[in-house]
């Protein structure tokens, strides 16, 4: 935790900041269980804001000071995120904890004028209703209707997911939308350029699902949609009738509700007199599918994956920049360049990215056809919506103008994805990151509230030494970091001895 009334130069410095607790265990707590572990801490901070801690002595108030404290905002990937507030995850159709957009097709709509915040209310209503069900099954009802789980989070009177559970900007964008965007859309992978997996024939959007289905129908309607889209083959008639007769057989494992669904929202309802059977959905939806393309279009810009990697290896070792600003590593795109952390990816989709591709793909530049040119140009341009969008997100003043700049260029950026990259699904990390708006207007620039920080002090408690004995191990860790967050203290004491003072370098 970090204190918002600090400055920001010292705000995140490990001295000053409260590590509450390391969770033990192997794996993540439930949903239920969690709450156990952040109940004490939730203890404290009702009783922070509702009586106040009254402090015996400061440096401005030498007779002490009553002061109150809130919770202003809970900061983390939205995976986690979710699991704090005991939402349902971020892969369910609850995949949104600011707004009311239900269903994961709607991930890609950019019609966000009509979008309703979350009610808080409403919110807090489900979550009671859940904690006081009595039976597991009244538990289940409840959350495959509202998608929510009782948090002790709701202890705190002012909590509100929507404004108070905020998406952050470097996981959603810079390990969301840019790590995605480099490596699955260009290809921009030594990996990509053997690939021979087949893409989705063709993109297909069945609507908004009504709330009457259960979650099992959830999950079928979804499998339903990945086998009406996956690639049937170009080969002879008879390879085409043995891919359609699969297709048959894997709808037949389905349920009649969602296949009923599926035939109305691609108006293939069956046209029969009586009695609709399971079967007759089933021969609808292969007829629809003898209707689309059997595969993906060829890809124009495959045969410039491995131009594109070495223009962008050239650009890294070529470009100078100042010192403050993160590499990237110079053999990107290929496995033996690791893990790309998030402030590689922000140098690589703001200044080496853009300089290699308008190099490769810019108005100067020619091609084989006309037709490649204007495609390449066409993702360009595309490609330059994110840029942008990533440079406003980042930028380390922010004003409403800003933020209305960058949520049109996030609409633009997610409103043409699937025209350029037809078979390519959207995901809630596109949907999450047109909310990032509302947060740079509520909370000011990203580097205020993002969770660089956090993510460094998680690194420096992993690199603790410890005997990996679980139970044991998570108390070797906080006491570490405490004593080294006290000896940073005293080291900071303007009577601390010179010659102790020097040893603070070692802690730098």
């Amino acid at each position: 935790m970090a204190c918002l009334n600090l400055p920001l130069d010292i705000r995140y410095k490990l001295e000053n900041m409260y590590l509450a607790g390391i969770i033990p265990g192997l794996k993540q707590p439930s949903l239920e269980n969690l709450n156990h572990y952040i109940c004490p801490l939730i203890n404290d901070l009702v009783d922070a804001w509702q009586h106040g801690i009254k402090f015996s002595n400061t440096a401005c108030y030498p007779h002490g000071r009553l002061t109150h404290s809130a919770v202003t905002a809970v900061v983390c990937d939205l995976p986690t995120a979710h699991h704090i507030a005991s939402m349902a995850g971020v892969s369910s159709h609850f995949y949104c904890s600011a707004c009311n957009c239900y269903h994961k097709s709607t991930c890609g709509r950019v019609n966000f004028k009509k979008w309703e915040p979350r009610d808080r209310e409403k919110l807090r209503e489900y979550a009671e209703q859940w904690r006081d069900a009595t039976t597991s099954s009244e538990h289940e009802r409840l959350f495959k209707a509202h998608g929510m789980h009782y948090s002790e989070l709701w202890c705190l009177l002012y909590w509100d997911p929507s404004q108070q559970l905020v998406i952050d900007p470097m996981h959603c964008i810079l390990e969301g939308l840019v790590q995605h965007h480099t490596q699955n859309l260009p290809g921009l992978t030594s990996e990509s350029i053997t690939s021979t997996s087949p893409s989705p024939a063709f993109a297909c959007d069945f609507g908004e699902v009504p709330g009457t289905m259960t979650a099992k129908e959830l999950t079928q309607i979804s499998v339903i949609r990945t086998l009406l889209i996956s690639h049937i083959g170009s080969g002879n008639d008879q390879q085409v009738e043995e891919c359609f007769d699969k297709l048959k057989s894997a709808l037949s494992h389905k349920n009649s509700g969602p296949l009923k669904f599926a035939c109305s929202s691609l108006h293939c309802m069956p046209q029969k007199v009586g009695r609709t059977l399971k079967i007759d959905y089933i021969k609808a939806l292969v007829n629809w599918r003898r209707g689309q393309p059997l595969a993906a279009p060829q890809k124009v810009r495959s045969f410039e994956t491995a131009e594109v990697l070495e223009q962008i290896h050239n650009v890294i070792c070529e470009t100078t920049t100042p010192t403050w600003l993160g590499s990237v590593p110079k053999n990107f795109g290929k496995a033996s360049a690791g893990t790309i952390k998030a402030d590689e990816w922000r140098s690589l989709i703001t200044i080496y990215l853009p300089i290699a591709l308008m190099s490769l793909w810019g108005a100067s530049t020619s091609h084989s056809s006309d037709e490649l040119t204007v495609h390449l140009r066409i993702m360009l341009d595309h490609t330059m919506e994110l840029v942008c969008a990533v440079y406003l997100a980042c930028a380390r003043t922010m004003s409403a103008r800003r933020a209305q700049a960058y949520r049109s260029h996030i609409a633009a950026y997610v409103g043409k994805l699937q025209e350029i990259h037809p078979t390519f699904s959207l995901q809630p990390n596109h949907h999450a990151s047109f909310h990032i708006y509302d947060y740079l207007l509520l909370f000011g620039p990203a580097h205020l509230w993002w969770c660089f920080p956090f993510e460094h002090l998680i690194g420096i408690i992993q690199c603790i030494p410890i005997n990996h004995k679980f139970g044991k191990l998570e108390n070797t860790m906080l006491l570490s970091y405490i004593k080294a967050a006290r000896l940073r203290c005293w080291l900071a004491r303007p009577d601390c001895p010179p010659a102790i003072q020097e040893c603070g370098v070692l802690f730098d």
